[in-house]
């Protein structure tokens, strides 16, 4: 099945508050990679990882990546 990636991607040297688009919030979103975890909590090679906040608020550390993906339905 096809899927949608939501990719946010932190560059910079301090932490950095990110807030996913109202209209995407609504989407089956499953956390895939947290490249600021640490394993086994860092890659959901299933699609079974967490949840994004319901407000749409991340908090991204320093120089890392989160991406979720919703299934295409």
């Amino acid at each position: 099945p096809n899927h949608h990636l939501l990719m946010l991607l932190h560059g910079g040297p301090e932490t950095q508050e990110f807030f996913i688009p109202e209209h995407l919030r609504k989407m089956p979103w499953r956390m895939f990679v947290n490249t600021a975890a640490r394993e086994p909590g860092d890659i959901y090679p299933v699609l079974n990882g967490p949840l994004p906040p319901s407000d749409g608020r991340l908090i991204l550390e320093s120089h890392s990546m989160i991406v979720f993906v919703a299934p295409d339905n």
